[in-house]
């Protein structure tokens, strides 16, 4: 015992003890308060979130939605010595990321906690299936670039994956060759979701030999001849067209029967000669045109109508001088108003209500040739035409004028057109290509072709053009481009010339009897048929072709056939796997 000890009275000695005791507990003996205990915040510092719906967790319980990078404290503060725990308990969606906890657990000590979050975006990949590919050389791309080479059929994925989010498309960037193929793609384009893109189909196809052949002869009776304009296909299959003097029907295994015919010249309910073939109109009827040639009638045009029962009846007429003055060169096109348009060769293009309701808009006010060519309706509701001759200051020079007019609000009717570009050659009716620009055609004469070569061109609608190809590259070459092109299922344009060709023994012309041509939007030509062929072929193809229901051409010439009255043709361009 020490000295301390045995001089401290033994009464003391509980005394002390139980002081000692309350000093090891570190509480105040007889009811005083706890010493205080220190708290620390729990904090998230985030980076890289684009997506929305992240949620964060700490320790199970205590929840913090995230909406953008920055800093995030939870709600419930931990003391020191506490434990903790940082997770993801949602992720981000909408574009699908994922985020990562680095450090997320430990324990606190004397100082808040900050827990790093790194988000990035989630990519997928994208795969094609081929089907159908015989010949080599298919190669793909994915938005542009990202070029991936076909060698077999089956299912193969792109290198590049894309962000959860983003766009995608797959293209064709060249086609198969040995054997020549055409490939197209289904479902090419869309937005990167949660999962990997594999629906994508490459279909490639074979082209059958290309073939002709006539479906009828007009024999210049009853029957008329010199069929002229296009061809429309009815609701019942029927493919229908118009003669100098008559409106046919005829179906696609060649029977024909003559719809209506016009009252002679010598009548006196002559309104005309036709100039172009039909349009099939919302109301089940057809409507179509003629152009007035004198004769004493007093008559420059008409537009008509047709019923599916074959009855006529003249909706509007244009009175004039004997000679007219103004000749309907062009058919009528339906626009999305439901009005008429067309075009007449005193330069000017009308709105005409089925009823027979006209309003008028001139196109320039002189120094031009006339209108030619019918219209087109591009996407927007913008209506482009061609005037034959350029309308330049002082008067006009070779070559054709574009010219745009904008159906107005309400009515739709037209009231004013103006000329936005120029080119060189003599236009025809216009289309409307998948890229929002707009293909034609037209002559344009030089020593290699005595009634013209022509050219294809691509214009833009603010009037920018383009000659995409020059015919006459060869002794076989068609020349003379007639009608307007027609774009068909595989994408490419096809067209006729009214000269030129092979030359054989059915076609007795030195200049040709007329071709059959493809185009691809680039600009590359293919010859597909040349007229006299056979020695049942027509001469001169006229009008735009048709694709009807069945995937081939139809179409007609002016002259040629068993009695030199014209004919209507079927040129089979079918795919095969």
């Amino acid at each position: 015992m020490s000295q301390l000890a045995m001089a401290i009275p033994h009464r003391l000695m509980p005394a002390i003890a139980t002081a000692v005791s309350c000093v090891t507990l570190l509480y105040g003996c007889g009811g005083g308060a706890p010493a205080a205990q220190n708290t620390y915040t729990v904090n998230a510092r985030v980076s890289g979130l684009s997506g929305s719906g992240l949620i964060l967790q700490l320790g199970g319980g205590s929840d913090v939605a995230v909406m953008a990078d920055g800093s995030y404290t939870f709600a419930t503060p931990l003391a020191s010595g506490t434990s903790y725990q940082v997770s993801v308990k949602t992720q981000p969606s909408s574009p699908q990321q994922t985020c990562s906890v680095a450090n997320g657990s430990g324990t606190v000590s004397a100082g808040n906690v900050t827990v790093p979050i790194t988000c990035v975006t989630v990519s997928h990949s994208v795969s094609v299936t081929v089907s159908g590919l015989l010949g080599a050389g298919l190669a793909l791309q994915l938005n542009g670039g990202n070029k991936l080479l076909i060698t077999a059929n089956g299912t193969v994925t792109f290198a590049a994956s894309i962000d959860s989010g983003a766009t995608y498309a797959v293209s064709v960037e060249t086609q198969p060759t040995l054997p020549v193929q055409t490939c197209s793609v289904t479902n090419d384009s869309g937005t990167i979701g949660t999962a990997d893109v594999s629906g994508v189909a490459v279909t490639c196809m074979t082209p059958t030999p290309v073939s002709l052949t006539t479906l009828y002869s007009f024999t210049g009776g009853s029957d008329g001849a010199g069929p002229n304009g296009s061809l429309v296909q009815g609701p019942d299959g029927g493919l229908y067209g118009t003669t100098s003097g008559t409106v046919f029907r005829i179906t696609i295994s060649g029977v024909e029967t003559t719809f209506y015919s016009f009252p002679s010249p010598s009548s006196a309910n002559y309104v005309g000669g036709t100039t172009a073939g039909l349009i099939l109109a919302s109301d089940g009827n057809f409507y179509g045109t003629t152009q007035g040639n004198g004769l004493g009638h007093n008559i420059s045009g008409t537009v008509y109508r047709i019923s599916p029962t074959g009855a006529e009846s003249v909706i509007y007429t244009w009175s004039g001088v004997d000679v007219g003055d103004l000749p309907l060169y062009g058919g009528v096109i339906q626009g999305s108003s439901g009005l008429l348009y067309g075009t007449a060769y005193g330069s000017s293009v009308f709105s005409l209500s089925t009823t027979g309701t006209e309003i008028e808009a001139p196109v320039s006010s002189g120094g031009c040739d006339g209108v030619r060519s019918s219209l087109v309706q591009a996407h927007d509701g913008t209506l482009y035409g061609t005037i034959d001759g350029q309308c330049v200051s002082g008067g006009n020079v070779t070559g054709f004028s574009l010219f745009k007019a904008v159906p107005g609000s309400g009515t739709g009717a037209v009231t004013t057109a103006e000329i936005i570009g120029n080119l060189p050659g003599g236009g025809y009716p216009l289309i409307e290509g998948n890229d929002g620009n707009l293909y034609g055609t037209g002559g344009e004469v030089n020593s290699s072709c005595p009634l013209g070569c022509g050219t294809v061109f691509r214009i833009t609608p603010s009037g920018a053009a383009t000659v995409l190809y020059t015919f006459g590259a060869g002794p076989s070459d068609g020349h003379s481009p007639s009608g307007a092109l027609v774009l068909a299922r595989d994408g490419n344009f096809y067209g006729t010339t009214l000269a030129g060709g092979t030359p054989n023994a059915n076609c007795k012309s030195a200049n040709g009897c007329g071709t059959l041509y493809r185009i691809t939007p680039p600009g590359t030509e293919t010859l597909l048929y040349s007229f006299g062929t056979n020695a049942s072929d027509g001469i001169g193809p006229s009008g735009a072709l048709l694709q009807a229901s069945d995937g081939n051409l139809y179409g007609t010439t002016t002259a040629g056939g068993t009695a030199n009255a014209g004919t209507v043709f079927k040129l089979v361009i079918g795919t095969t796997p």
